[in-house]
């Protein structure tokens, strides 16, 4: 059964970077749909960044944060600990939502597959698995061809 209460963010891209100013850089995103010249196709890094949002009253219990192509590689596959969704409640209790319409949380973290490899077209999938079901998030589509945006390869 799909969570759709909560909301869930994906983007990809080139690098990301945590700022000394506590802001974060997203570089180089990519669209929905890559093409590359060939395949296999591989690059030194891809970054995952995901955003996931929930009501202050409806806390996540679990959650695992999957990213897979549907080739079959998988390549984030984490689950995060309980003791990382207890800091939810402290975090929420001492959280200011004055002059704002909803209390929700919010958090993002970032994966960073190194080397990114994929040996034949595919489309990446996100998804988040909670005690409530599944959220699915942005695809990614890799194709070969010659449009815009591509990015270059290397023979693996």
């Amino acid at each position: 059964m799909p969570d759709n209460d909560r909301s869930f963010n994906v983007f990809y891209c080139e690098d990301v970077r945590l700022e000394i100013t506590g802001q974060t850089s997203i570089i180089g995103v990519f669209n929905a749909d890559v093409n590359a010249p060939s395949f296999p196709v591989s690059l030194p890094k891809l970054c995952v960044l995901v955003e996931i949002e929930t009501s202050v009253d409806d806390l996540l219990q679990s959650l695992r944060i999957l990213v897979q192509a549907d080739s079959g590689e998988v390549f984030v596959d984490q689950i995060v600990p309980s003791e990382v969704l207890a800091q939810q409640s402290a975090i929420a209790s001492t959280a200011n939502f004055d002059g704002l319409d909803e209390r929700r949380l919010s958090f993002r973290t970032q994966f960073f597959v190194t080397p990114f490899r994929v040996a034949q077209p595919t489309i990446i999938r996100a998804r988040l698995l909670t005690e409530r079901g599944e959220i699915k998030g942005r695809a990614l589509r890799l194709s070969q061809g010659d449009l815009l945006p591509a990015f270059g390869t290397v023979t693996m």
